[in-house]
């Protein structure tokens, strides 16, 4: 099988690289703007570029770029090109997709999500491909790079720090995610997918989890409560936890070999 991770250079798609390189997957990444070893050049927006993914002819495309596009008709017909060279896909969704405070807000935050949203709808109704959907990402990555979070806890390390203790979301590990994608590669019907450890945090649990893992000092970190009106103007939902069944039904307990899968 050959795999193409495009957002290959990112925090995300490198995981996923290092991932299906445990696998007896060929598998190819894509750089839009920081070139990286192996990595090949790819930019919606240059259609020119679509030729060094089409002549790899991949078995699977996972699409784990973080960045959105503003022109959903070339992503459609970028998406369309792909399954006529026989390919299926896997999109990296958000779990902002189900925010309505998001979807209404008029912000970043806002055309992040209805742009996001778009973009899962096209690839899951219009085309029949599967979407994972998840929620934030954290962990330190096989390239030795750290989420923004944890990247800032370390920054403020015994600093006071507040965090929101009613903002609840299932916080998804970046190998753990990683692997579970690689391990869907055989999977074909097409279905969202909820990618997460099956629990619930709040920000403020998380971070202190997180500095407790980092072994980062916790007596400087508090909670804080933000208010539903507040969060509503912001676009922020305050519960967007997927605690079920299907969330568990894709997630690995404990770290997983996926060699020979």
């Amino acid at each position: 099988m050959k795999l193409v991770v495009v957002g290959g250079s990112g925090y995300l798609g490198s995981e996923i690289i290092q991932a299906a390189d445990d696998t007896d997957v060929k598998v190819y990444g894509t750089y839009h703007e920081h070139q990286g070893p192996g990595l090949v050049y790819f930019n919606l927006a240059d259609e020119d570029s679509w030729d060094n993914i089409g002549k790899i002819e991949p078995d699977l495309l996972v699409w784990a770029a973080k960045r959105y596009f503003l022109d959903l008709p070339r992503f459609s017909h970028f998406i369309n090109k792909i399954q006529s060279l026989g390919s299926r896909v896997i999109y990296v969704s958000s779990d902002i997709i189900n925010c309505n405070e998001a979807l209404n807000a008029e912000n970043d935050l806002g055309n992040y999500a209805r742009h996001k949203r778009a973009e899962h709808q096209l690839v899951d109704e219009q085309f029949g491909e599967q979407t994972v959907i998840t929620g934030p990402i954290y962990g330190e990555n096989s390239a030795g790079r750290l989420d923004g979070r944890s990247r800032r806890l370390v920054e403020l390390a015994g600093q006071p720090q507040e965090y929101w203790d009613n903002v609840i979301k299932t916080f998804v590990s970046v190998r753990g995610l990683a692997c579970t994608i690689v391990a869907k590669r055989h999977q074909t019907s097409p279905q969202d997918a909820y990618i997460g450890p099956g629990s619930r945090e709040s920000y403020y649990q998380f971070h202190l989890r997180r500095a407790t893992e980092l072994g980062l000092p916790t007596e400087n970190i508090t909670a804080s409560q933000l208010d539903t009106q507040e969060a509503q103007k912001r676009g922020i939902c305050m519960d967007t936890s997927y605690a079920d069944e299907k969330s568990r039904l894709w997630w690995p307990e404990q770290e997983i070999s996926l060699r020979n899968n």
